[in-house]
């Protein structure tokens, strides 16, 4: 969470007074995948956290694995719990909850600080890294925060 927190201040702070408007990012839908927009939508629900972000794009911002894979760890640990038939699913709901929601501001504020969406959906090194980029104007500042995401996900499959 400190990471995405460190990220979310730097894009912000960098970005400032640029940041796009409210209607590119709560009803602009873009559709970039090829499938008619009832398909491309419900393809996004899969991605994307509660309520959908009407982006639709060639590679998403944030995948749904940020936000829905919480209660996995859960599931692991049923058997060291008290109580495990009324604690497990109180606790991996609880999981998806704080994850979905944390996502979703991540994702709310990654939209705001966005210039360029063809050069997100179009950029080789990925739409996360093209977005810091973008947010910071500086390829050093993207890369470590891009580095921070990644050392916090190799701690969570160390820790597995």
């Amino acid at each position: 969470m400190t990471g995405a927190v460190i990220i979310i201040i730097t894009c912000l702070s960098c970005a400032s007074p640029n940041f796009q408007s409210a209607d590119f990012v709560f009803t602009r839908y873009i559709n970039d995948v090829g499938w008619n927009n009832g398909v491309a939508w419900i393809l996004g629900l899969l991605q994307s956290t509660p309520p959908p972000i009407f982006h639709v794009c060639r590679e998403t911002l944030i995948s749904g694995s940020f936000g829905l894979t919480g209660y996995d760890a859960v599931s692991h640990m049923v058997e060291e719990m008290p109580n495990p038939h009324l604690n497990a699913p109180k606790t991996m709901v609880a999981a998806v909850l704080i994850g979905a929601s944390s996502s979703f501001i991540f994702l709310i504020c990654l939209l705001f600080s966005m210039q360029d969406v063809d050069l997100v959906n179009s950029s080789p090194a990925g739409a996360l890294l093209e977005t810091m980029y973008q947010a910071t104007s500086s390829r050093a500042g993207a890369v470590c925060l891009q580095v921070c995401l990644l050392l916090l996900r190799e701690e969570e499959l160390i820790s597995r």
